[in-house]
C-alpha cells in the first residue's frame, strides 16, 4: 500500500471548502458570487506540506482579508493558471466513452492518468488531484473539484485501485476514490455520485506567507536548504550573508554533474521587470544581482526544459524582501 508522509488530519485544513466568492457587483443586482476555494485550499495544503509549516489550528472558516484566507484565494487563481486547468474544459466537454479519434474521459483516466498518479506517490510525492464530474460548459466551475491524493493499493485480483485523498470537502477524513476495469467511473466515498475521472494537475510549490510559518518565524532566505519540486528536481542552495556588494544581493544558479538540460533561474523585481540566469550544456553556472529596493515584492522561478524544449517551471520562492543586503545565495541544481 504505497503511501506518502501526507495525511488528511495532519496536513490538511480543519475546516470544509466553505469559501463564498464576490467576484463582481452589477449595478441594481449585487454580487455575483461563486462558491468554494478547493484549488485554493489543495495547493496551500501541499505547500505547507512540502515547506515543512505545520497546518494552522483553525477550526472554523478563515474571514476574507486574514493571511490564510488570502493565501488560499491566491493558490486558488493559482490553479487556474497551470497548462492542466484546460483539462477540466475539455474532459467537460468531451464524452466518457472513446471515439475514433479520442479516448475519452474513462480511458485517458484509466491509461494515462493513474499510471501517473502511481509513479508519484511511488516517489514519495503526494499531489494535487482534479476530480471530473461536469458534463457542460456552464458546470466547469460547480461539479468538478480538486483534492490531494497521497496514496493508493491495487487488489493483484480484480486490478481495482483505492485511492487516498485529502478532500477539502470533508475535513480530517480519509476520503477513498475507488475505480476497476468494470467501472467506467470514479467512486468516492464521501458522495453518492461517481466522477467521471480524474486527472493530475501541474502543481508547482510556493513558500507559504510569513504569517503562516511558525515562530521564531525562519524561512530559506535565512539557511542554507534545499528545494524538492513536485517533478522530482532537488536544488541545492547556500546563503552566504556578507558576500557581494552592501546594496544589492547576488543569485547564482549551477548545476551539477551530469545536469546538461537547460536550466533557468527567473528573477522577477517588485517594480514588473524581470531577468533570467540560465546554465546548459557546458555553461554551468550564470549570476545576476538586484538592488535592495527591487526586492519587496519580487520573486524567484526555477524553471527547467522538458519535452521539445519547453521551459516549465517547477518551483518559486517569495519574499525577496527577507533577504539581508549584501547576501549571496547559490542555488546548485543537483538533480532533474
Amino acid at each position: 500500500m504505497p503511501r506518502t508522509g501526507f495525511t488528511p488530519w495532519q496536513h490538511g485544513f480543519h475546516f470544509d471548502n466553505d469559501f463564498v466568492n464576490k467576484v463582481a457587483k452589477l449595478p441594481g443586482f449585487g454580487d455575483i458570487e461563486t462558491r468554494g476555494r478547493c484549488g485554493g485550499m489543495a495547493y496551500a495544503a501541499l505547500d505547507l506540506y512540502y515547506a515543512g509549516v505545520p497546518v494552522p489550528p483553525d477550526t472554523t472558516l478563515p474571514a476574507d482579508g486574514s493571511p490564510l484566507a488570502d493565501y488560499i484565494y491566491r493558490r486558488l487563481m493559482d490553479s487556474f493558471l497551470t497548462p492542466s486547468a484546460i483539462q477540466f474544459v475539455s474532459w467537460t466537454l468531451h464524452a466518457d466513452h472513446g471515439t475514433w479519434f479520442l479516448k475519452g474521459v474513462t480511458r485517458w483516466t484509466k491509461e494515462d492518468q493513474i499510471p501517473r498518479l502511481r509513479g508519484f506517490i511511488d516517489a514519495g510525492r503526494p499531489v494535487a488531484l482534479g476530480l471530473v464530474g461536469a458534463r457542460h460548459l456552464a458546470d466547469v466551475g460547480n461539479k468538478n473539484h480538486q483534492v490531494v491524493a497521497y496514496g493508493y493499493d491495487v487488489d493483484e485480483l480484480t486490478q481495482g485501485i483505492r485511492i487516498y485523498i485529502y478532500d477539502n470537502n470533508s475535513h480530517d477524513q480519509e476520503v477513498v476514490l475507488s475505480t476497476d476495469p468494470a467501472n467506467p467511473g470514479v467512486d468516492a466515498s464521501n458522495r453518492a455520485e461517481p466522477w467521471r475521472g480524474l486527472l493530475l494537475q501541474g502543481y508547482s510549490p510556493v513558500t507559504p506567507p510569513p504569517e503562516l510559518l511558525p515562530a521564531p518565524a525562519g524561512g530559506w532566505w535565512s539557511q542554507s536548504g534545499r528545494l524538492s519540486s513536485f517533478d522530482g528536481d532537488l536544488i541545492d542552495y547556500t546563503v552566504e550573508p556578507g558576500a557581494t556588494g552592501p546594496d544589492t544581493v547576488e543569485l547564482v544558479l549551477s548545476s551539477g554533474p551530469g545536469i546538461t538540460w537547460r536550466k533557468e533561474l527567473g528573477l522577477v523585481d517588485g517594480k514588473g521587470s524581470s531577468w533570467t540566469v540560465a546554465t546548459q550544456d557546458t555553461a554551468a553556472s550564470d549570476r545576476n544581482r538586484l538592488h535592495v529596493d527591487q526586492l519587496p515584492g519580487g520573486h524567484l522561478t526555477f524553471r527547467k526544459a522538458k519535452w521539445l524544449g519547453t521551459m516549465w517551471e517547477v518551483y518559486r520562492l517569495e519574499q525577496l524582501e527577507q533577504l539581508e543586503p549584501g547576501t549571496r545565495v547559490t542555488f546548485d541544481w543537483v538533480k532533474d
